[in-house]
């Protein structure tokens, strides 16, 4: 992802040789920006989820596996799919269901060799957890500082008028993980208002 924001402030930079870009033009390149690198993200994310999911069935000798290997590997063989050819939401909605499945798993789990191997790999969520959060601070860090780029080059005027904008950026970044995906919702709903109201100023500019 930093190489997302490398060539994010690398395009940024050409508006020096460039003809310059509007202000509206430039916020909508931040918000481009902002999709793609959390498109990187949320995929990275389930990758790590479908490694950990896939190397817990694999974990379990073949002679050894039961109910629980199988519910595993159903849910491993849905994230190979997500990640080949799912949306973003989707692969948002596969990590997230991982509590469900583990949830489900805790409740067939016993005595038998089948449950010893489980929670044995088991022991590597916080690992899991860790990594995760590697990723979603990874994002924060380009997506603040892809933020503070943008700024540089808008006028005083729109950076003014942007309040609602900046806000959004500055809320998510004080923000913890569990908060991220609604926060960036916000961020992004924002993108079809400003277009609204950039729309309006324009038709008002024709009467």
């Amino acid at each position: 992802m930093r190489c997302s924001l490398i060539f994010f402030l690398s395009v940024l930079s050409l508006t020096c040789a460039a003809p310059r870009k509007t202000d509206d033009e430039i916020i909508a390149q931040f918000f481009s920006y902002a999709r793609t690198i959390r498109d990187i993200e949320i995929h990275n994310m389930a990758y790590l989820t479908h490694k950990f999911v896939q190397s817990t069935v694999d974990s379990v000798p073949e002679e050894n596996r039961g109910p629980i290997t199988a519910d595993f590997q159903n849910y491993a063989n849905r994230g190979k799919d997500v990640l080949k050819q799912g949306t973003t939401r989707m692969k948002y909605a596969y990590i997230e269901n991982m509590s469900n499945t583990l949830e489900e798993v805790k409740k067939k789990l016993s005595e038998t060799p089948e449950s010893q191997s489980i929670v044995k790999s088991l022991l590597g969520l916080m690992g899991l957890a860790m990594e995760l959060a590697e990723e979603d601070s990874k994002f924060t860090t380009n997506f603040v500082e892809g933020a503070a780029q943008m700024k540089e080059k808008l006028s005083p005027t729109t950076i003014a008028q942007q309040s609602e904008l900046f806000n959004a950026i500055e809320k998510y970044e004080r923000s913890d993980l569990p908060q991220h995906e609604h926060l960036f919702d916000e961020f992004l709903s924002l993108e079809n208002f400003l277009s609204f109201c950039n729309q309006q100023q324009k038709m008002k500019a024709f009467k």
